[in-house]
């Protein structure tokens, strides 16, 4: 749906077997085409992500910073870095 992100992989199985997903879901404002959002509004977002990484490190969807980058796309250093900036 509009304003979700999701990341569907096999990221850290062994035998890439076990199909886990993040989803992401960040509430932003409609708005008319050209406009773009806020600068409150994008790091709103951000941190969205970052809450979301940090709850799928402790809930055990993935065992390390390493493998939940791997899943979402991104570098292990930008996953620390966002994850130390909460």
């Amino acid at each position: 749906g509009e304003g979700v992100e999701a990341v569907r992989g096999h990221a850290g199985s062994p035998l890439l077997t076990i199909d886990r997903t993040l989803v992401v879901e960040v509430v932003v404002p409609r708005m008319t085409r050209g406009e773009r959002p806020t600068r409150e509004q994008m790091l709103e977002a951000t941190r969205a992500r970052w809450r979301a990484w940090r709850q799928a490190l402790e809930d055990g969807v993935y065992s390390s910073r390493a493998e939940l980058a791997r899943a979402v796309g991104v570098s292990r250093a930008a996953v620390t870095q966002g994850l130390e900036k909460l």
